[in-house]
Order: C-alpha cells, then sequence, then structure tokens
C-alpha cells in the first residue's frame, strides 16, 4: 500500500510539472527557409564571437556575433544579440549561423530564438548561396 501511495504521489508530481507553463520550448518554427527569410526582422549570417551570462537564468544570454552579411536591415560587423527564455537559440562560440533574429518589443536590439528557422554549419552556408546579395555590414 506503501509502495502504491508512493508511486501515485510520483505520477501526480510529473503530470504537475508538465502543466506548468514556460518549462519548455513548444515551437514547430517555420515551414522552410523562405518562411522564416520572410517573418525575420533581421538575417545575418556569420559567427558567434562570446557568449557571457546564463541560460539558466532570467537574463539569459548576451550573445557576440560577428556578421558577415545581413539582410531586411543594416547590421554592424559585431552584433550583440539577446538570447534567453526556454527557447533561446542553441549557440555556440565558432559556429557559423544564419540566423533569422526579431526586434525586441520594448528595447533597442534584436534577439534570437530556436523557433525562429536559425541554420549553422554546412547549412547555414548552402542557404545563403540562394539568397540575393546581402546588405554590406558595417556601414
Amino acid at each position: 500500500m506503501k509502495h502504491a501511495c508512493l508511486t501515485l504521489v510520483a505520477a501526480a508530481l510529473v503530470l504537475m510539472a508538465g502543466s506548468i507553463p514556460g518549462v519548455a520550448c513548444r515551437c514547430e518554427g517555420p515551414a522552410n527557409v523562405k518562411v522564416a527569410f520572410a517573418e525575420a526582422d533581421l538575417v545575418v549570417f556569420g559567427d558567434v564571437e562570446e557568449i557571457e551570462g546564463d541560460l539558466q537564468t532570467s537574463k539569459g544570454q548576451s550573445v557576440l556575433f560577428r556578421a558577415q552579411q545581413s539582410w531586411k536591415h543594416p547590421a554592424e560587423i559585431q552584433l550583440r544579440l539577446s538570447n534567453k527564455t526556454t527557447c533561446a537559440a542553441d549557440l555556440e562560440v565558432g559556429k557559423t549561423y544564419l540566423l533569422f533574429l526579431k526586434k525586441h518589443p520594448d528595447t533597442p536590439g534584436f534577439f534570437a530564438n530556436k523557433c525562429f528557422g536559425n541554420l549553422s554549419g554546412e547549412a547555414a552556408i548552402d542557404a545563403v548561396k540562394t539568397f540575393r546579395p546581402g546588405t554590406p555590414v558595417g556601414n
């Protein structure tokens, strides 16, 4: 009987944890690169130079991104991006990315999110080849 009660309590805890909003990221992301491009406020291709902070805190991460090309909006060579929430983009220092970014609603700047359709490595390089030439960065 004691084992059955413990099992019941454990099952209830699992169900309650699964119903807490914001615990896990749930998104399908854009259907393809064209949709991701259309939905983004800024699209940049380049490398992550530095990541500060921790996704486990409310402040999240501050990402220093070195842009090689940009689309839809002029971009500086070095961009400081916000990366937080349970849907934070999976970014690593030294890796190449094609990021589809959105404007912050109430502060200047842009933020990354894994639901926006970002690409890394060869997939990013291949996708950039299908785009028209981007805006030179740093202007």
